[in-house]
């Protein structure tokens, strides 16, 4: 076969390992410039091409050079393959995101999208909900640093002791129990700047009502009997909206800035999705109009449906589970002209638990707090609930003045406490 000299001549030109990482080099340099010519090639047949759109040419483009662009720099496979992965998240988020497309359009780039990059338009949502929640394992850190980094925080409220402001409510009960009423009489507190039964408002309010679950006559009819000023420039109604429009309220929400949205109700805003509402998937838009609060610091609360077997809020466990606080209202007995009700905080994260009775009055549509039910630490010395109050709320600061209201005790007797 050539004997001694062959194999000589064979092992002299073949690559030892010393010599791996620069021949790897090099034959990427040579397959880049090879991408490079290709391109220029790509540049002049679309220059040529008078039947196509200037702007689609230069989308094309865009979106043939800025990977070469990205790539070219990169040398690790894992950062190729992060930075392909940050790329594809970036192209869904400005779908998704985007106020300038319509549902239709929206649903058309994502498939478009899809079949170009081989994922499902499922996957590339999972992509981008997944990257919603980067940065939420938080370093751990000694009491002194939470102090130092959060100690300054306080939690501010658009109607105290009820609904912070940058968070989300459920509220949840069977239908005919008067949780819309409920929620149009303490609208008509924040608007006009009252406090609703003791508890402040501090100052008017502008609240946005999306109501696509009532008839606008009923809508209407419900308002003018709660008293509400037909000129009230701190309220603003939609009578039709869809899950699908939440850029556009978010952009909305920048521009006007409301306090208080109320959303009535999830079914309703839901029903195009084609999910059931026992599927996870259909809290997605849940945990969408959860960052639409955070980022517009107001609240957000969406009414839904309890079933009826177990007194919950109905559907998929990850409705409650996506929000800051759940309230439940429910009829204290089976008369159905017992006007009397009991709303609970069954979740909060800026206060504790509570059932209250509250009374309707079906001629002003208006609500009266008759008081606390069930109190089980009411005989407690006072002193055990304040330590177990910031106990179980740390890193927030409370004024005295807040924790006599969240605690329904004299603001003197606290202060000697």
């Amino acid at each position: 076969m050539g004997g001694l000299a062959a194999l000589a001549q064979l092992v002299s030109s073949t690559v030892g390992s010393c010599e791996v990482e620069p021949a790897a080099k090099q034959l990427r340099e040579l397959a880049e410039r090879r991408r490079l010519i290709n391109l220029g090639y790509l540049c002049q047949q679309l220059g040529h091409d008078r039947l196509r759109p200037l702007g689609s040419i230069m989308a094309k483009l865009k979106e043939t050079i800025t990977p070469f662009m990205e790539e070219s720099m990169v040398v690790s496979e894992n950062e190729l393959d992060n930075m392909r992965c940050e790329r594809l998240i970036n192209q869904v988020r400005d779908l998704i995101l985007s106020p300038d497309l319509t549902p239709a359009q929206r649903k058309y780039r994502l498939h478009k999208l899809s079949k170009r990059t081989g994922y499902s338009v499922p996957e590339l949502k999972d992509f981008y909900h997944a990257s919603l929640i980067e940065g939420e394992n938080e370093q751990a850190m000694t009491i002194a640093q939470l102090r130092e980094q959060y100690g300054d925080q306080i939690t501010e409220w658009v109607a105290h002791g009820w609904f912070p402001r940058g968070r989300t409510t459920l509220l949840h009960a069977e239908g005919g129990t008067g949780k819309t009423l409920w929620a149009y009489d303490f609208i008509f507190h924040l608007v006009t700047g009252t406090d609703w039964e003791g508890f402040p408002v501090l100052g008017e309010k502008k609240v946005l009502i999306i109501q696509s679950d009532e008839s606008p006559a009923d809508l209407l009819q419900n308002l003018e009997a709660r008293g509400f000023d037909p000129d009230c420039e701190n309220l603003r109604i939609k009578t039709r909206w869809d899950v699908s429009y939440i850029p556009q309220l978010y952009e909305e929400c920048k521009e006007w800035q409301p306090d208080f949205i109320l959303i009535d109700s999830l079914s309703s805003i839901s029903a195009k999705s084609c999910i059931s509402e026992n599927d996870k998937e259909y809290a997605r838009p849940v945990l969408e109009l959860v960052d639409v609060a955070k980022q517009t610091n107001c609240h957000i609360m969406l009414i839904h449906h309890s079933s009826r077997m177990h007194g919950q809020s109905r559907g998929s466990t990850a409705i409650p589970a996506a929000v800051s606080q759940v309230l439940s209202i429910k009829r204290v007995s089976e008369n159905i002209d017992d006007t009397r009700r009991h709303i609970t905080f069954t979740k909060s994260r800026s206060r504790r638990p509570a059932k209250y009775e509250i009374v309707l009055n079906p001629e002003t549509k208006s609500w009266t707090l008759e008081g606390e039910v069930n109190r089980e630490d009411t005989e407690a010395p006072l002193k055990e609930r304040v330590i177990e109050f910031l106990r179980t709320h740390p890193g927030e600061r409370y004024t005295r003045f807040e924790l006599s209201e969240l605690l329904y005790v004299n603001e003197n007797t606290l202060q000697t406490a």
